[in-house]
């Protein structure tokens, strides 16, 4: 049996397509690896991520339990001042910022006076002109009626501005609302949002738990007046005395409403600043000793709310 055996090389052409082959082989097991490497990489961090949100939202939940016990602690004890005083404390690697506002304290958009709502927008840094057109075009969309106030806003002027929805005619739902008002915008509604709320349920705020913003505007006084006596009053809370009132004598002011309803706002942050926080209202329900919060509303906080141990009073709320 004859076997003819070629001993001729391949030619140069056959050469080339094999190498051609064998490289272009060797770059897609590469492509392959790097794609399989880059995609452990990034579950990975997507996993570390995921673990980190979860941490971090256990943390600011358990910064609004920390609230409620707040609270309800007894008289005795002194319970927390809701005056946006900052709560701080180290659980595991996060750290927790709480702090709580009364909501008598804040002007309500539904029961304030138009002068009130004025005096309020002024000390935001208003014009008087601008402050009264603001005032009434609030008056006229919470009002039920199509009457157009002497500077308000009624339907045809947000058409003749751009608006394709007119004056509600009825009361706010949320302090989120005003930003829909006709000559409200972001900044002075950044600076109001610490200030206004539509729990309060009344023509008159409680200086004893206001905020700075409100005192300026039905004291007159100036930001650092404002700010030692929102300082002495957190002394007298911690030393247990009561704070003299003989200067709060706006007609504006009522001392002796009791706190109902709270907004709590709590941000946890941990070592790998990573952030998470949520802003909760919440209203006490019950007597003495079955004292309960049911949640209200709540807001993700999307912004850094507290800074140097101090709440940023213009971030309270998301934006």
């Amino acid at each position: 049996m004859n076997l003819n055996v070629s001993d001729k090389p391949a030619s140069s052409p056959e050469l080339g397509v094999a190498l051609i082959s064998v490289l272009w082989l060797t770059v897609l097991l590469s492509l392959i690896a790097v794609t399989v490497s880059f995609t452990g990489r990034t579950n990975a961090r997507l996993t570390l991520n995921f673990e980190n949100a979860t941490h971090a939202q256990y943390a600011f939940e358990a910064g609004v339990q920390w609230a409620f016990w707040g609270l309800l602690l007894p008289e005795a004890e002194r319970p927390w001042l809701a005056d946006g005083t900052v709560h701080s404390m180290n659980l595991d690697d996060a750290i927790i910022h709480v702090a709580v506002t009364d909501e008598n304290g804040k002007v309500d958009l539904n029961s304030a006076s138009g002068e009130m709502l004025k005096a309020l927008f002024v000390a935001a840094g208003l014009d008087d002109l601008e402050a009264e057109s603001l005032s009434d075009a609030i008056m006229d969309w919470r009002d039920t009626d199509d009457l157009k106030r002497l500077n308000g806003a009624e339907d045809n002027d947000y058409q003749q501005a751009g608006f394709s929805y007119g004056a509600k005619d009825a009361p706010f739902d949320s302090i989120m609302e005003l930003k829909r008002v006709l000559g409200m915008d972001d900044q002075l509604f950044n600076t109001l949002a610490g200030s206004i709320t539509v729990y309060s349920n009344t023509p008159s705020v409680n200086p004893l738990v206001a905020p700075k913003l409100v005192l300026m505007a039905f004291t007159g006084w100036e930001e650092y007046q404002a700010l030692e006596f929102i300082n002495d009053r957190r002394a007298a809370h911690a030393e247990g005395v009561t704070i003299a009132t003989n200067a709060l004598t706006s007609p504006f002011f009522s001392t002796s409403s009791r706190g109902l309803n709270y907004t709590v706002l709590t941000q946890a942050v941990l070592k790998t600043n990573t952030r998470s926080g949520k802003s909760v209202v919440i209203q006490r329900r019950g007597g003495k000793g079955k004292e309960i919060f049911n949640i209200l509303d709540t807001y993700s906080l999307n912004k850094e709310v507290f800074k140097d141990n101090m709440l940023i009073e213009s971030e309270g709320l998301p934006l």
